[in-house]
C-alpha cells in the first residue's frame, strides 16, 4: 500500500464545488487558516490534512479474482456516497447535488411534499421560482415569475398546499399549486407585497402591502377579496392562532400593530425597535419575535398580553423564523451594504434570550426556512447565489447548493493517490468563466488540501509518473502549466498551440500530447525539456487524447470530422483514420490494453464505440446514455466506463465485449472521468452541479423498483418520468425503475394534451419498492393548447421547445403543453446536423389554441456536426479573441448537450453561471 493511501474499501468522495472560490478563500488548519492568495500561491497541504478527517462509512469492496487470459472480473458501475463541499470544506453524506440559484432572495419548505422552493431574481432576467428536492439538490421544476421586481415574499399555506410569491415592484400575488408547481391564480394585492401569514382554520390569507400601507384580506382557496386593512408601512406578518390576533411588523411607525383578524381593528400598537422588518410567531411558547433592522436587535413579545418581555442584540437582522417543534429561533443577519462580506444565522432558545450559537453562512442571508421532517434549515444567501443547509441538532451548516465553480478534467497523482481538478471560477451569471483553479482533493480525509490559482480558466489535467508533474491545459491563454504534483509550484508555462484542450502522457516515451481545439493539431511535448518538440495536423476540432503505451498510438477524438486518428509515436505521423459514422461528434477516447480495441464517446449519438488499433475489424458500437462526454477504463476490474452529460450518469460496459454491466447516476452534468489503477476508484466531475463524484467499483447495493403509474390517458398516449435524472418515456400506463435505498427526485412530463398531477416531488426507497399514482388531466381555466409540429428531421430524432422557462422533449413530431394568456418566449433545441426555422420567438397566447410548426434543415459547412442550439465561433482575428471564442462555444456546447430532463434542469431555464 502507498504512503498516504487508505485500503481499497476507503470511503468515496464527491466534492462539489461550491461556493464562490475567492482570492481570500482558505481552508482551517491549527495554525490559522492559509489563503489561496497566500505567496507563494498554494496552500499549505499538511496543515489542510492535519485538520482532521470525518469517518469514513462502510463501502462495498472491490470484487476480487481474474477471468482467464488476466482480465480482472467484471464489476459493477459504482456507487456515489459523499459529497465534499469546498466552499467550507465540509463532508455531506449521499450523492448531494448543486446547482446555479442566481440570486434567492426567499425560501419556504413544504413538508406534504418534501420540496424546498426558492425564489430567485438574477439581475436582468426574469424572476423564478425553483423546486427543489432538498436530499439531492435536484431542481425539478423552474416556474418563471411576471408578478414584480422580485419574489422576495414567499409563503406556505399547509391548508391549500399552495405557495404564495409576490415582489415590491407589483400589486400581483402568484399562487402556485404545491403539487404541481403550475400557477394556480394570481391574487390583486395592494402594491408592495412583502410578507404573509395564513389563518388555515378559517383558510384566510393576510398579505402586508408595503407601499400601499395596509393589508390584503385574501380567501386562500378562491382568492376572493376579503378586505383590505390600513397598517402605515407593513414590512412583516405573522398570526397568531392561540390568541387569534395579526401581528403586523410597521416600519415607519417602529411599532408592531395587534389587529382584530375579524375585523382589523387595532388592537394595540408595541413599541419595538427601529425598522421592524420580519415577524414570527413561536408555537411553543406562544411568543412573537420582531427581526429590528435599524436597531440591529430582535424584540421579543408576549403573545398573550403583547408587552415586549426581551430585547436581544443581533446585528443587522434580516429574517426570522421559528422550528415548530423545539420552539429554537433563528435569525439571519445580512449587512445591508455589503455584498462580499459572509453573514450568519443566530440560534436562540425558545424565549429568545440565550444564545445557543452563531452559524456563519453565505453571503446575504435573506430568507429562513424549516423543514421539522428533515431536521434542517434552509438560508437563501442573495449575494453568494446559494442556499446553504443548517442542521439544526447540531447547529452547523452541513452544506451548500450553490454552483459559482465548473469544474472540468480530473486525474489520479499514482504516488498518493490524491485527485486534482482543473476548474473556472465564474463570474455573474451570464459571464465567461474567468479565473482558473487546480484544486488538490485527498481521498482519505476527504479533505481539500491543496489549490492553486491561474489567471484564465483550466481545462484539461493529466499526471505524469515519469517526474511527478502535472500538465494542465489554459485554452484562453494558449499555455500548458507544467506543475508540481507535491508543491502545486508552476514549474513551466509551455506556449502550446491556440487552444490546448485535453491532455494524454506516455511517460515510457516522454511525451506529452496536446489537443489543440483550434488549430486541428496535437502539440508534442518533451518534458525533460518541457517545450514543444513538434505537432501533427490531425483534423478540425480535435478534443479528447489518449495513449496506449504497448502499441505506440496516440488516439484523437477529432471532433469537426467524425473520425478517430490514430498517432504512430514513433514516427509523430497519423497511421490511420477510423470513421466514427455522420455526425457522431466523437468527444473523447481510451485504450483496453488487453483487449483488441480503443473505445471512443460518441457525443452526438450517444453511443460508445469499440475501434480497432492500427486497422483490423471494428468492435461493437453500444448506445448508453444522452450524450457521452468522456471515457475511462479500469484495470481493477476490466471495465470501460463513461460519462454521460445528457442524462446525468456514468455507464459501465465490459472492455472485451461492449456489453453495459450497469450505470448509476451522479450529478447533473458529469463531464469527465479519472481511475485510480490501483484502488479502482472513478473520480468523476460534473460541470451542471460543481462537483467531482467518486465511485466505489464494488458490488451495487440491493435496488428496488420504483413504479409510476398513470390515470386519466387514453390507450396508447406517450408519457414520460424521471427519477433522480434518468428518463423512460413509453405509452404503457406504468413506468419501472429500480434504485437502492435513498431519497430520490421525480418529475412527469405530460401526455399530449394533458396536465400531471404530480408534476413532481420526492420518493423515499426503504427496503421495498415505492409506487407513486400521477392522475392527468386536461388543462384547467384560462389554460389553452400550445402545439410546435417539426418537419424535416429523421423519424425517431429527439427534439425539445423550451417554452416560458419549461422544457419539453420527444421524438414525436408534435411536442404540446398548455399556457395562460400572454406573451412567452420559446427557444429550440435538437439533434446535432439540423438547424431549425425559427428557432426561437415569441408565442401569443390570447384565448384560443397555438399551432407552431418548427421546419428542420440539415447543417452545412464544416461545423454542421455540433448542436443546433450554439453555433460555433467564426475565428477571426487575434489569438486571445479566437482562444478565447472557442473556449465560450465548447462551454455552451455541453450545456446545449443536457437533453433528457423534465421541469426544467439546473444551467437550462435558470441560467447557469458557467
Amino acid at each position: 500500500m502507498r504512503a498516504g493511501k487508505r485500503p481499497a474499501a476507503r470511503a468515496l468522495l464527491v466534492a462539489s464545488l461550491v461556493g464562490t472560490v475567492l482570492l481570500s478563500a482558505s481552508l482551517p488548519g491549527p495554525a490559522g487558516p492559509r489563503s489561496l492568495a497566500d505567496d507563494p500561491k498554494t496552500l499549505d497541504r499538511e496543515t489542510a490534512r492535519s485538520a482532521g478527517g470525518i469517518s469514513d462509512p462502510p463501502s462495498a469492496a472491490p470484487t476480487g479474482g481474474a477471468e482467464p487470459g488476466g482480465r480482472p472480473a467484471a464489476a459493477s458501475s459504482g456507487v456515489v456516497t459523499a459529497t465534499l463541499a469546498l466552499a467550507n470544506n465540509t463532508r455531506i453524506p449521499g450523492n448531494f447535488l448543486g446547482g446555479p440559484f442566481p440570486e434567492p432572495e426567499s425560501v419556504v419548505y413544504d413538508p406534504a411534499g418534501g420540496i424546498l422552493f426558492v425564489g430567485t431574481a438574477p439581475t436582468g432576467a426574469t424572476p423564478a421560482l425553483l423546486a427543489i428536492n432538498p436530499a439531492d439538490g435536484y431542481v425539478n421544476l423552474t416556474v418563471p415569475l411576471s408578478t414584480g421586481a422580485s419574489p422576495g415574499m414567499l409563503g406556505y399555506d399547509p391548508g391549500t398546499r399552495t405557495i404564495w410569491t409576490g415582489g415590491l415592484g407589483s400589486d400581483l400575488v402568484s399562487v402556485l399549486n404545491g403539487s404541481t408547481g403550475r400557477l394556480a391564480m394570481e391574487v390583486v394585492a395592494g402594491t408592495g407585497p412583502a410578507a404573509v401569514a395564513f389563518n388555515t382554520t378559517g383558510a384566510i390569507a393576510y398579505v402586508a402591502n408595503t407601499y400601499s400601507s395596509n393589508v390584503s384580506v385574501v380567501e386562500a382557496a378562491s382568492g376572493a377579496p376579503l378586505g383590505a386593512w390600513a397598517v402605515p408601512d407593513p414590512t412583516g406578518i405573522a398570526f397568531d392562532p392561540v390568541n387569534g390576533e395579526l401581528f403586523v411588523a410597521s416600519s415607519d411607525t417602529d411599532t408592531v400593530v395587534a389587529l382584530d383578524p375579524e375585523d382589523g381593528e387595532i388592537v394595540r400598537q408595541i413599541p419595538v425597535g427601529t425598522a421592524p422588518s420580519a415577524v414570527a410567531w413561536n408555537p411553543v411558547d406562544g411568543s412573537v419575535y420582531v427581526a429590528n433592522t435599524g436597531s440591529n436587535n430582535l424584540s421579543v413579545i408576549d403573545g398573550a398580553d403583547a408587552s415586549v418581555t426581551a430585547t436581544v442584540s443581533i446585528p443587522d437582522p434580516s429574517a426570522v423564523a421559528v422550528d415548530p417543534a423545539s420552539g429554537d429561533v433563528y435569525v439571519a443577519s445580512a449587512p445591508p451594504a455589503n455584498a462580499s462580506a459572509s453573514g450568519n444565522v443566530s440560534v436562540l432558545r425558545a424565549g429568545g434570550r440565550s444564545f445557543v450559537g452563531i452559524i456563519p453562512v453565505g453571503v446575504g442571508p435573506v430568507g429562513l426556512a424549516i423543514a421539522p421532517p428533515l431536521g434542517e434549515l434552509f438560508v437563501a444567501n442573495q449575494f453568494s447565489d446559494n442556499v446553504s443547509i443548517v442542521d439544526e441538532a447540531t447547529g452547523s451548516a452541513v452544506g451548500t447548493l450553490p454552483r459559482t465553480v465548473v469544474p472540468y478534467g480530473t486525474a489520479v497523482d499514482l504516488d498518493t493517490g490524491d485527485v486534482f481538478v482543473a476548474a473556472a471560477e465564474t463570474g455573474a451569471v451570464g459571464t465567461v468563466n474567468r479565473t482558473g483553479l487546480l484544486l488538490e482533493i485527498d481521498p482519505a480525509t476527504d479533505r481539500i488540501v491543496g489549490g492553486l490559482l491561474a489567471p484564465a480558466p483550466l481545462y484539461g489535467v493529466a499526471f505524469d509518473p515519469g517526474n511527478g508533474l502535472l500538465y494542465v491545459t489554459s485554452p484562453l491563454r494558449g499555455t500548458v502549466l507544467a506543475v508540481n504534483g507535491s508543491s502545486l509550484a508552476i514549474v513551466a508555462t509551455i506556449e502550446a498551440g491556440s487552444a490546448p484542450f485535453d491532455v494524454a502522457i506516455d511517460p515510457a516515451y516522454a511525451a506529452v500530447y496536446i489537443s489543440d481545439l483550434e488549430s486541428g493539431e496535437v502539440t508534442v511535448i518533451d518534458p525533460t525539456t518541457e517545450s514543444p518538440a513538434t505537432a501533427v495536423a490531425v483534423g478540425p476540432m480535435p478534443e479528447g487524447i489518449a495513449v496506449d503505451p504497448a502499441a505506440g498510438i496516440v488516439a484523437v477524438a477529432v471532433e469537426g470530422a467524425n473520425r478517430v486518428a490514430e498517432i504512430d509515436e514513433a514516427t509523430d505521423r497519423v497511421v490511420a483514420n477510423e470513421s466514427t459514422g455522420n455526425s457522431s461528434a466523437p468527444a473523447a477516447v481510451t485504450f483496453d490494453p488487453l483487449g483488441p480495441y480503443f473505445a471512443a464517446a460518441l457525443s452526438a449519438s450517444s453511443e460508445v464505440a469499440f475501434l480497432p488499433v492500427e486497422g483490423g475489424s471494428p468492435g461493437p458500437v453500444q448506445t448508453v446514455g444522452l450524450s457521452p462526454e468522456a471515457v475511462a477504463y479500469s484495470p481493477a476490474n476490466g471495465l470501460v466506463y463513461s460519462v454521460d452529460v445528457g442524462s446525468s450518469e456514468v455507464t459501465a460496459l465490459d472492455g472485451a465485449t461492449g456489453a453495459i454491466v450497469g450505470s448509476v447516476s451522479v450529478g447533473l452534468a458529469p463531464v469527465d472521468l479519472a481511475v485510480d489503477p490501483e484502488d479502482g476508484e472513478l473520480f468523476a466531475t460534473d460541470e451542471g452541479s460543481g462537483a467531482v463524484s467518486a465511485l466505489s467499483l464494488g458490488a451495487l447495493p440491493a435496488a428496488y423498483p420504483i413504479v409510476l403509474s398513470e390515470t386519466g390517458l387514453p390507450p396508447g398516449t406517450l408519457w414520460a418520468g424521471t427519477i433522480n435524472g434518468s428518463l423512460d418515456r413509453a405509452e404503457a400506463p406504468e413506468l419501472l425503475f429500480l434504485e437502492p435505498n435513498g431519497s430520490y427526485s421525480f418529475a412527469v412530463e405530460a401526455g399530449p394534451g394533458y396536465e400531471a398531477d404530480p408534476t413532481f416531488g420526492t420518493l423515499v426507497v426503504d427496503g421495498q419498492g415505492v409506487g407513486r399514482p400521477v392522475a392527468f388531466h386536461g388543462p384547467g381555466p384560462g389554460h389553452y393548447l400550445l402545439t410546435f409540429r417539426e418537419e424535416g428531421l429523421p423519424s425517431g430524432a429527439n427534439w425539445s421547445v423550451t417554452f416560458a422557462g419549461v422544457r419539453a422533449a420527444g421524438t414525436n413530431a408534435t411536442i404540446t403543453m398548455f399556457s395562460e394568456n400572454g406573451t412567452f418566449p420559446y427557444v429550440v433545441d435538437g439533434p446535432a446536423g439540423y438547424v431549425p426555422t425559427p428557432n426561437s420567438g415569441a408565442v401569443v397566447v390570447d384565448g384560443a389554441t397555438v399551432n407552431l410548426t418548427i421546419r428542420w434543415a440539415p447543417a452545412i459547412g464544416p461545423g454542421s456536426g455540433g448542436p443546433t442550439t450554439v453555433d460555433r465561433a467564426v475565428l477571426v482575428g487575434g489569438l486571445a479573441l479566437a482562444a478565447a471564442a472557442i473556449v465560450v462555444a465548447l462551454l455552451s456546447r455541453r450545456r446545449s448537450r443536457r437533453t433528457g430532463r423534465v421541469g426544467g434542469a439546473p444551467g437550462g431555464a435558470t441560467g447557469g453561471d458557467e
